[in-house]
Parts: C-alpha cells; sequence; structure tokens
C-alpha cells in the first residue's frame, strides 16, 4: 500500500462540497481562522495543515461527544483508506497548535481503542458566503471554466493548486501531502499525508536533477537550484540519508533506469521531476519512486508562479519526508526550510549567480563567465534582499580570490572587475563574512562564518576561542551540511586533525560517492602520514569525477619521499593537455626532481619572462625549493607573505604537502605571526624533503 492516485483536476470533479464552512473556531483560550488554517494561541501562533484543520472542525461540531476514529475517518477522508496512526499524527499537530502537550490534556481527551473528544468550552463562527464561494470557485478552476461572479483568487491568495496524475484501476492507499491552506478560497487535496505501509526501514533517498522543461530550455539554473534546496531540506534530518548534490547530478542526463541509478548511489528511493518555466509562469512535477520495482510513492504537479518557489519546494521536501514516514513537528519543520530568504526575486537572483560560481568552480557549464560576472548577481540579490547571508557569502569568494592569487588572469579583467587592490579586496571580503554572519540562518552557520572571517583577517587571536566553541559543539555540530568551503584550511593548519577527519567522515557517510569528502579524506590521511589510505581516496574521486591521474598524485608521492614515483607521476602528467602555466611549472618541477637544475632554471625564467604575473604565484615555490634556490625562493616567500591573502595562500600549500613546508619560516613573518596567535609556531613545521638532494646524497 503506497500510493493514492487520484485523476487530473482538469475537467474532472471529485472535491467534495462543503455545505458549510465555519470562519473561525474559539477552542478554550485559542482561536482557529479556518481558512487560514492558523492556530493563535496568545502571542504564538501555528499554521495547521489541511487535514488537521478538518479533522479539529469535525471535533469542534461534535464538542462534549465522543468521536470515533470511523467517524473521522468517513468526515474527513471519505472513499479513501487511512490507518488510525496517521489520525493520531493529526490529533498531534493539534494540540502542539493549541498549547495542548501537558497531562491530562486540556482541550482533547483521547478515549483509547474509541477515539477522541473535544472537552473545552468551543463557539464556532460561520460563514456561509465564504462556503458558497468556496465550492462555486473550486468547481469553476477544476472544470476550466471562468465563473464570473465568482472569479478564482489571484495565485498569491491561492498559491498552488496540486494537480495529480490520473490511474487507471483503484489502488488502496494511505494518503500524502502538505498543502498550503495558504487564503480562505483553501480547496481539498485528493491526497493527504501518504505513509508506506508497513515500515520503513531503509530511510536513504537520491534527489536527480529536475528536468528543464522549459521553452527555450534555458532555465536548467532554475530547476538546479529547486533541486538542491530540496536535498539541503531533506538533509536536515537525521533520520534521512539523502545522496549529495554532486553524485546525484553526475547522473543528469545519462541513460540509466532508476534501479542501476540507486544501486550506484547506495539509495532505497529517487526523487525525480521536471520544470517548466515561461515568464512568471510555472509548473513542476515531482514523484518519489522506490528503487527496487519503480514504483510511484508519490507524484504531484504544481501550476503558478513563481514567487510561491518556496512554498513548492517546502510541499515536495515535506511529503518526501512525510512517505519516507519521518516525524514533522513545528521544530523540524523549521529546521528544514531555513533557506534564509522569502524574497523570490533575491533567491531566483542568487541561483543566477551561483550557477556561474559553480561552473567556474569545475562545474559541467561553461567558463565563459567568471567570479566578477557572478557578483553582479549576487548584488542583485543582496539589493532585494539585504538580509539574505547566503548571497553575501557567495559574494566574498571573488575578493578572496584576488586576497590570495592577486588580481591575475585567474580572475579575467574587465567592466566587471572592480579590484585595483589587494588590500580594496579584503576589504571586501570581511565586509561580505560580517554580514553573512549577522544574518546567518542559525548559530551554528554563523560560528562557521566567523570561523572562515577570522582565517581571512589578518588577526588570527579569534581562531583559538572559536575552535573551542566548535569542540565544545563535536558531538552535535551539523558537520555533514556545514557550510565548509575554507573549513579543511582552517582544520588542517591548526592541526585538527580529529575534527577535519570528523568533517570528511560525516560527508561520507551520507554519500560515499562526495567528492568534496573524498578530497577532504585525502587531506587527513597525508596530513596523518596515511599515504596508502589517501592514495585510495583520491582514486575514488578521479573515478567519481571522471578524471585522469593528477597533481594531488605527486604531492603525495613527495610528502612520502618517494622520489622515483613523483617522476613517474610528473612524465605521465606533462603528456596531458594543460595550461601553458601548469605545463611550464610541471616540467620545470619535473626537471628539478631529476637533480637538473640548470633546465629547471631554464624553463621557469623563460616562461616567468613572458608572463611576469606568474611570480606571485606560489606553484613555483615547488620548483624554487627543489632547485635550492634560496634567493629566489625568499623573494617570493616574502611577496606571499604580504600579500592581505597570501598568508592564506601559504598555509594552503603547507596542507598540500602534509605541512610540510616548502620555504624558511624567517621568510614568512606575517603567516608566523598569525599563527602564534592561533597558538601554533611556524617553526614547528618540519621542511618538506629535497628528493633530489637526497637522491645526490645516497650515491
Amino acid at each position: 500500500m503506497s500510493l493514492i492516485i487520484g485523476s487530473n483536476f482538469t475537467g474532472c470533479s471529485r472535491m467534495k462540497e462543503r455545505k458549510q464552512l465555519p470562519k473561525t473556531i474559539k477552542i478554550g483560550d485559542c482561536e482557529l481562522d479556518v481558512p487560514s488554517g492558523i492556530v493563535v494561541d496568545g502571542d504564538r501562533s501555528t499554521k495547521l495543515v489541511p487535514k488537521s484543520v478538518d479533522v479539529l472542525i469535525h471535533l469542534a461540531k461534535h464538542a462534549d461527544q465522543l468521536v470515533t476514529h470511523d467517524q473521522l475517518m468517513a468526515s474527513v477522508w471519505p472513499d479513501q483508506f487511512v490507518t488510525e496512526v496517521q489520525i493520531s499524527k493529526h490529533i498531534g499537530r493539534i494540540r502542539e497548535a493549541l498549547g495542548d502537550n501537558q497531562t491530562p490534556n486540556r482541550y482533547i481527551e483521547t478515549l483509547p481503542k474509541r477515539g477522541y473528544r473535544l472537552i473545552c468550552k468551543c463557539e464556532i463562527v460561520e460563514d456561509s458566503a465564504a462556503s458558497n464561494e468556496i465550492i462555486n470557485t473550486t468547481t469553476s478552476l477544476m472544470t476550466g471554466e471562468i465563473d464570473q461572479a465568482h472569479p478564482p483568487q489571484t495565485l498569491q491568495q491561492r498559491q498552488w493548486m496540486p494537480s495529480l496524475t490520473a490511474a487507471g484501476i483503484a489502488v488502496l492507499v494511505i494518503a500524502l501531502g502538505y498543502f498550503v491552506y495558504e487564503s480562505r478560497f483553501a480547496e481539498e487535496t485528493l491526497v493527504d499525508d501518504l505513509q508506506i505501509a508497513g515500515v520503513v526501514t531503509d530511510k536513504s533517498v537520491a534527489v536527480l536533477p529536475f528536468v528543464d522543461l522549459s521553452p527555450n530550455r534555458d532555465q536548467e539554473w532554475y530547476s538546479d537550484g529547486l533541486t538542491e534546496e530540496i536535498i539541503n531540506s531533506l538533509a536536515q534530518l537525521p533520520e534521512l540519508r539523502v545522496s549529495a548534490r554532486t553524485s546525484s547530478f553526475r547522473f543528469r542526463g545519462e541513460n540509466l533506469v532508476i534501479p542501476e541509478i540507486a544501486a550506484q548511489l547506495g539509495v532505497a528511493y529517487m526523487v525525480e521531476g521536471s520544470v517548466q518555466r515561461d515568464g512568471d509562469r510555472l509548473r513542476i512535477t515531482a514523484q518519489l519512486i522506490r528503487a527496487e520495482d519503480g514504483f510511484h510513492l508519490w507524484s504531484e504537479s504544481y501550476d503558478g508562479s513563481t514567487e510561491a518557489i518556496f512554498d513548492v519546494q517546502e510541499d515536495v521536501a515535506e511529503s518526501i519526508a512525510m512517505a519516507l514516514d519521518v516525524f514533522l513537528d513545528d521544530e523540524r519543520r523549521e529546521l528544514m526550510f531555513k533557506l534564509g530568504t522569502r524574497n523570490a526575486g533575491a533567491y531566483e537572483a542568487y541561483l543566477q549567480g551561483w550557477d556561474i560560481w559553480n561552473n567556474y568552480h569545475g562545474g559541467r557549464g561553461p567558463r565563459d563567465l567568471n567570479l566578477w560576472d557572478a557578483n553582479v548577481f549576487f548584488d542583485r540579490s543582496m539589493a532585494l534582499d539585504p538580509d539574505f547571508a547566503s548571497a553575501a557569502l557567495m559574494h566574498s569568494d571573488a575578493f578572496i580570490h584576488v586576497m590570495i592569487s592577486g588580481n591575475s588572469h585567474i580572475m579575467v579583467t574587465g567592466d566587471n572587475n572592480p579590484m585595483h587592490s589587494v588590500e580594496a579586496a579584503r576589504t571586501l571580503a570581511l565586509a561580505d563574512m560580517d554580514r553573512a554572519a549577522a544574518n546567518a540562518r542559525d548559530p551554528t552557520q554563523r560560528l562557521g562564518i566567523e570561523l572562515q572571517r577570522a582565517y581571512f583577517s589578518m588577526d588570527w587571536n579569534r581562531i583559538p576561542g572559536l575552535i573551542a566553541r566548535l569542540r565544545e559543539q563535536f558531538d552535535s555540530y551539523p558537520w555533514r551540511h556545514t557550510d565548509d568551503g575554507y573549513f579543511p584550511s582552517i582544520l588542517g593548519i591548526l592541526g585538527e586533525y580529529e575534527m577535519f577527519r570528523v568533517l570528511a567522515e560525516a560527508r561520507l557517510a551520507e554519500d560515499p560517492l562526495d567528492p568534496r569528502g573524498l578530497i577532504y579524506m585525502v587531506s587527513v590521511e597525508k596530513l596523518t602520514g596515511n599515504f596508502d589510505a589517501a592514495r585510495g581516496a583520491l582514486a575514488r574521486r578521479r573515478d567519481v569525477r571522471g578524471q585522469t591521474e593528477g597533481r594531488d598524485e605527486v604531492y603525495i608521492a613527495h610528502t612520502e619521499g618517494n622520489r622515483e614515483e613523483v617522476i613517474r607521476r610528473l612524465e605521465k602528467l606533462v603528456e596531458t593537455p594543460l595550461s601553458n602555466g601548469a605545463t611550464a611549472v610541471l616540467f620545470a618541477y619535473l626537471a628539478a626532481v631529476k637533480g637538473d637544475y640548470a633546465e629547471a632554471t631554464r624553463l621557469m625564467n623563460e616562461y616567468i619572462e613572458t608572463n611576469p604575473f606568474t611570480e606571485s604565484r606560489a606553484y613555483w615555490l615547488m620548483v624554487l625549493h627543489e632547485t635550492g634556490d634560496k634567493e629566489r625562493s625568499r623573494e617570493l616567500t616574502q611577496k606571499l607573505d604580504a600579500l592581505q591573502g597570501g598568508t592564506n595562500n601559504l598555509t594552503g600549500w603547507l596542507i598540500r604537502f602534509g605541512n610540510l613546508r616548502l620555504f624558511d619560516p624567517a621568510d614568512a613573518p606575517n603567516l608566523a605571526a598569525q599563527l602564534r596567535q592561533a597558538g601554533i609556531d611556524l617553526d614547528s613545521f618540519k621542511e618538506l624533503p629535497r628528493l633530489s638532494a637526497m637522491a645526490q646524497a645516497s650515491q
């Protein structure tokens, strides 16, 4: 038993006329506004789902009387199969809204094995005009005819009208759905609270990228955003194991059946859907599928305006959670749906910026746009909603790149590039992070932002205290869905390997194929000297991303002190088409490791003469360190150390080689000072072995 399959609303009416719909119901000290479904209890208000409202109306109409389970089923779920468990869940929601959770109950009495009774003072205010208008409006909507005497409400009032898929046979069902009871023209739905019959033992699910079916097929960024928010909402529930975006999105466009995809992702259920957008009009479909047999447990279509996108995201996520038998109360719903903004325009601009940002950082789309182009949209998002923390945090990334690398070719110059100095970039990046922290959606996100903000400041005095707070929350911190962009660098350089490992394991527990979790594990294993384990994690990551071997294999081998392996990897790597700069560095590095310092120096000088900006790029430190050119290494290290974000660049290279340094601590006074503020001595970092020198010494 799994799904209620109803008729499509167009041209077909199974909606039951309500002869009389109350306007308000006063229940003890509380008041229910029936059309909106909102219960007011003093200063507190709670919104009930439609079926919970129907249950409460029936109890109120039979106050002080026993209402049996069968009577509730007949009144609220006519011609549908429901269980007493479902009724109990609705009673629980009503009690929460009324503040009736104490023992004995003040408002609703449970009569075991029989039913329920409303035991408080109750007053019903009827509104027959409203009832008649509802009947007329819903009928015209379902037949496609507009009754001019009773025009349908706007989508801003009505939000979304569900439209269920047709079925040719009757199915024994348990209902699912939490649909918006937004206005006084609330319509009854054919699907309510779908629960899978029996116990769902494997609560694992993957959400495939929703397909863009828009007329011009140009709204993929929008459908991807919808998909990701559904994933993020479901990931907040500890009972569910939700495949990460990076893993489920790998199957976009793949000609595989659901069971095959589910087997690769290791999940029992799949969600798929589509988005069709034309201007500000949307049609969104979604379905939950049991992977073992392809059976559709739940299916829904939504038609409406882009303004109601948040309602759709929440409805789909909540319906999926309930279908997988996850208990949801108000606290859990609030945890699931912390989007950070309720402004549709701000959210849409954020999605457009994020799409550019993601493609620039290795996404599947074109890289013809850069981070300044992304910031045009993040600026627009923040203008529409100044309190949108995620937009501010993403906006900071362009400035962070300038801080770390200088305003080089990586940040394509042009009209959208406002940077003229690294100092200005640092000021703007920190301002963005301050704004994001001030508007963080919860304390854990704020802590993560504050820690990253401290890392990019020139003052690391706050870091020990922030790490202490993180350690206090060690067992309860939501590691698996942390905004962890620079957490690895922070935890790695501070020697917090246990927390670093927990972060990696949390991501991999949620999704064993998560590329970010795998690269985190590579770093952790390298930092702790487990080189075979590091190579294993890296091999899995390469397989997931469909990549050939790269520079990370070289870094592991050099950290391990394996010269032959470094040479073998480099000789293979230089045969791969790379950018001119990367190829030049690798050829020079290979010559240096082989002991041909003159050739390594010649290759470096030849490239730098025509590309002077590369003198400020840290990857040349590998060549200078291996050749033993201390003078030029000192010059480059000091240049990097003097940059506002150069110390962060140097810490990245420490972690890349397992916290072994390529430079003399005396040449990085700013980094040394910042590390001392965090309680760490730069001199305690051992020097990376010079492989060529070791080979020469052994001869």
